[in-house]
């Protein structure tokens, strides 16, 4: 049957809120109301990745208004097909879909600042996985939301790095301003060091 990705329909958000909930560090994601009208204003798009007639993993993602680059903000594939390369599948269908974009932004947790091992070696895996799909690390910035430390990676969509690099606090600017507001803007702290 194969893979295909949909449109997440706003009925189906309570029960992948359940699994960002699960799948996601407690303030990681926005309260289910703010995630809804985010979606409801199409400020973020729910995709699902469909794998042999059943659901399989799903991606929440925003695009800059103006500077066309698009941040995943959340990425996950459902337990039961984890280590199966459908992930692997599904980010190379969304960068199929947003290979018109300036490039594609992944935030992923910083391994060195893990409470747990367990926890430090997920972190690691998930710059792997990224990495090996074609995504760089920005080099030489600090950057965190709500207070998150975060390594940022791109796929450049045929935007050098080094541009991204030099852009990298506008490009984040505008996007979470757009997902937060004036009111929460000052939760992303983006700076070169």
């Amino acid at each position: 049957m194969g893979t295909a990705i949909r449109n997440m329909h706003l009925s189906e958000l309570e029960a992948i809120y359940k699994r960002i909930t699960a799948d996601f560090a407690q303030g990681e994601y926005p309260p289910y109301d703010k995630l809804y009208k985010q979606l409801e204003a199409n400020i973020q798009k729910g995709w699902i990745l469909v794998h042999d007639g059943r659901d399989a993993a799903y991606s929440i993602c925003a695009e800059g208004p103006s500077n066309r680059f698009v941040l995943v903000s959340f990425f996950a594939v459902y337990k039961e097909y984890r280590g199966t390369g459908v992930g692997t599948v599904f980010l190379e269908k969304l960068k199929e879909m947003y290979s018109r974009s300036s490039g594609i932004i992944v935030e992923v947790e910083k391994a060195e600042d893990a409470l747990h091992l367990e926890d430090a070696g997920i972190r690691e895996k998930r710059m792997e996985f990224y990495s090996r799909a074609g995504f760089s690390l920005v080099p030489g910035i600090d950057y965190a939301i709500w207070d998150v430390p975060m390594h940022l990676m791109v796929f450049g969509c045929g935007t050098p790095l080094k541009e991204v690099n030099e852009n990298i606090h506008g490009i984040m600017y505008e996007i979470y301003y757009e997902l937060l507001g004036e009111q929460f803007i000052h939760k992303l702290k983006c700076k070169k060091l």
